[in-house]
């Protein structure tokens, strides 16, 4: 006898839940990929930011750091740098304004003849770069004693201490030179630019050089000839500083002793009336003496001086 066979509607009915069931199977295996895919990529984009900042690590290591002089590193810069060239002479004069941005000159000074002597280098020529170009900015002074800003230009520096002037001993501006690179510093400072010391000798020549040294005379002349104006206070200290306190240029002629063994002129830029201190530009100077850089008992210029002028547009 044969079975009855089970109706049309269940066969079907058996026949969509298997699909169904194949189908929930392929939908779970294909989100359990999709969910692998995404880990692994997310995994993969976070190594590759990771290596990325590697890599950005690796850059800044190898970007060479700026140099931050101080004064253990001064010798070595002497042995990297000529001051005898222009670029040199600039790099180490720069150096020495950013030691002079937290040190005081004294405080380094050591180190700067410590450097010198071991390149074997000149203190009055090479050693001249190492005196900042406006020594007021780096001078304390008390009492509210004000400064002119006016720029220290040397004889002796190798920019022109070369240049012929004189005709007694070396015939050079770096030994006879003091009242032609002192008003070379006063014209840069009346007319607020660049005055050199060949500019100041294009016009003076050697006219007011004598076997004691230039004539005072230069002073009246250059003051016509650029329209200045000239006060002449003798050798009367009190007053060429109550001018200085007016804020006056004032230039000095002083005789052997402190200065020079032989008399010199120096620009007095401020008076501390209440110390008795003189700042002064002292075409001279060197890192030994620093006399640009402190202030002078105001007993050298009284016992010294020989006469005062104050130099206005």
């Amino acid at each position: 006898m044969r079975k009855k066979q089970p109706p049309n509607h269940w066969i079907i009915l058996g026949i969509v839940s298997l699909m169904l069931i194949t189908a929930s199977y392929f939908v779970f295996e294909m989100t359990q990929t999709t969910s692998q895919e995404l880990v692994t990529q997310s995994t993969l984009s976070t190594e590759t930011v990771v290596e990325s900042a590697d890599q950005t690590s690796l850059q800044d290591e190898s970007e060479p750091e700026s140099i931050e002089y101080n004064e253990e590193t001064l010798t070595t810069l002497l042995n990297e740098v000529n001051p005898k060239e222009s670029s040199g002479f600039q790099i180490v004069q720069n150096a020495t304004n950013e030691l002079l941005q937290t040190q005081d000159f004294k405080d380094i000074q050591s180190h700067i003849l410590q450097a010198l002597s071991a390149n074997s280098m000149d203190i009055t020529v090479e050693g001249s770069s190492f005196l900042p170009k406006f020594p007021a900015q780096y001078t304390s002074a008390a009492n509210g004693t004000k400064q002119l800003n006016i720029p220290l230009i040397i004889q002796t520096s190798p920019k022109w201490g070369s240049l012929p002037y004189g005709n007694t001993g070396s015939k050079q501006l770096y030994e006879n030179g003091c009242a032609i690179v002192t008003l070379a510093m006063t014209q840069s400072y009346l007319d607020n630019r660049n005055v050199t010391p060949k500019d100041v000798l294009d016009w003076s020549g050697d006219r007011y050089y004598t076997p004691d040294g230039t004539s005072w005379q230069i002073f009246e002349d250059f003051t016509i000839q650029y329209g200045y104006q000239l006060e002449n206070f003798g050798n009367n200290f009190q007053s060429a500083m109550e001018a200085s306190n007016e804020g006056k240029l004032i230039i000095a002629s002083v005789g052997e002793g402190f200065f020079t063994e032989v008399g010199h002129f120096v620009i007095i830029r401020g008076y501390d009336s209440v110390e008795g201190l003189v700042y002064l530009n002292d075409a001279n100077d060197n890192p030994e003496k620093a006399h640009s850089l402190q202030g002078i008992d105001e007993s050298i210029l009284i016992n010294e001086g020989l006469n005062y002028w104050a130099i206005t547009r």
